[in-house]
């Protein structure tokens, strides 16, 4: 395994928020995946935005340090609580045949993409604390699981529904 350092920098071109974004609507395009991460967030509060990361880095070949990760969580956390759910929840009450529900969840989606880019930034800002690895495999979501106390066969299920799409980006 070799550790990226300040003398061989981490080649952010990896890390553009487009190509995170492209990346995250053909994953959560795809029925399963979108209906394992509602379940997620829903029933044991994971950021759905932080699970589709994980699988991108895992995909990339990325992990990152445990205190960088630290970091991505307290954003997770701030964007989660004080921004997105109060947008979700406000969109869930709205009847979804009103006009007011597609703008409100463009909204949404709106503020999911910056949410991914004040992630990526907290990335490429700490380049140093970045470490190579091998592609596909799962360290990213692993620790994400165990952070939320997921289950084993929770996180293994997800990982098993998400190994069946091979994501091009």
């Amino acid at each position: 395994m070799m550790t990226i350092d300040r003398e061989a920098p981490f080649d952010t071109e990896l890390l553009k928020s487009e190509d995170f974004w492209l990346f995250s609507l053909n994953l959560y395009g795809k029925a399963d995946i979108k209906d394992a991460c509602i379940h997620l967030q829903d029933n044991h509060g994971a950021d759905i935005n932080l699970i589709l990361l994980c699988c991108w880095l895992d995909h990339k070949g990325i992990e990152l340090h445990e205190a960088l990760f630290d970091s991505l969580l307290q954003t997770s956390t701030y964007w989660q609580n004080d921004i997105l759910q109060p947008a979700r929840q406000q969109r869930r009450t709205t009847n979804k045949q009103a006009a007011l529900y597609n703008t409100m969840l463009n909204q949404e989606l709106e503020l999911e993409k910056q949410e991914q880019k004040a992630l990526l930034d907290i990335i490429n800002a700490s380049a140093q604390e970045q470490k190579s690895t091998t592609k596909d495999n799962d360290q990213s979501l692993l620790r994400y699981g165990k952070i939320l106390k997921l289950p084993k066969a929770v996180i293994d299920a997800f990982i098993q529904t998400k190994s069946s799409f091979a994501p091009a980006y």
